[in-house]
């Protein structure tokens, strides 16, 4: 039995909506149990304690199929991430 269960983060979900990586429903979802359980939780860190300590997470099976069989553009993926990084910094830093 986990020790501790991990609800999402509302950060790192609102992070991941905002630079809206062009997935279903249902991988980003998943994304968003991904990158909050490797945040989130101490010690070593595997899909299945990802999928026994956080909320919303489904199965193990299900997360590594979606590591290993989900389709996405990595070149959109990237390009997003990109352009939200240099939004924030010109924000940040103006002249």
């Amino acid at each position: 039995m986990p020790s501790n269960i991990l609800s999402i983060n509302e950060e790192i979900f609102n992070y991941l909506n905002d630079v809206n990586y062009g997935m279903t429903k249902s991988q980003f979802q998943h994304l968003t149990n991904i990158t909050n359980g490797l945040i989130n939780l101490s010690g070593t860190k595997s899909l299945l304690k990802i999928s026994e300590n956080v909320v919303t997470a489904k199965s193990s099976s299900s997360i590594y199929r979606f590591l290993s069989h989900s389709k996405w553009d990595d070149r959109l993926i990237d390009r997003n991430r990109i352009n939200y990084l240099n939004l924030h910094f010109d924000k940040l830093i103006k002249p």
